[in-house]
């Protein structure tokens, strides 16, 4: 039997996509965070609760905390060396693997990992 011209999917959403002008302001807030700050630390996400990423980002609210698309987070800090933003960048954006975040600090080495 043909197939009727009437049968249309039709979507009800209100939605907008998010293009590209969005990750192109998230390549460029996280290019202006190496700029800005002194360390840059990859760490992973499991099963943690919004409160608690709330507690979090009140601790560390003179750091700036980044979650999205791992490859466009590996886009702003360079692939391979030859387009990485900063010195050994594309190292990083190698690890951007699953349920992981940036944290962009200016604070010790010690004290981050103390309290992460």
């Amino acid at each position: 039997m043909p197939k009727s011209k009437r049968d249309k999917r039709i979507s009800l959403t209100n939605t907008k996509k998010k293009g590209l002008e969005l990750k192109q302001k998230l390549i460029q807030e996280i290019q202006e965070s190496v700029d800005k700050f002194s360390r840059i630390f990859l760490f992973s996400v499991d099963n943690m609760r919004n409160v608690k990423l709330k507690e979090v980002r009140d601790r560390w609210r003179h750091s700036r905390f980044f979650f999205g698309k791992n490859k466009v987070m590996s886009v702003a800090l360079g692939r391979t060396p030859e387009d990485e933003y900063r010195e050994n960048l594309h190292e990083l954006s190698k690890k951007l693997m699953g349920n992981v975040g940036l944290l962009f600090t200016n604070e010790k080495k010690d004290d981050v990992i103390r309290y992460l």
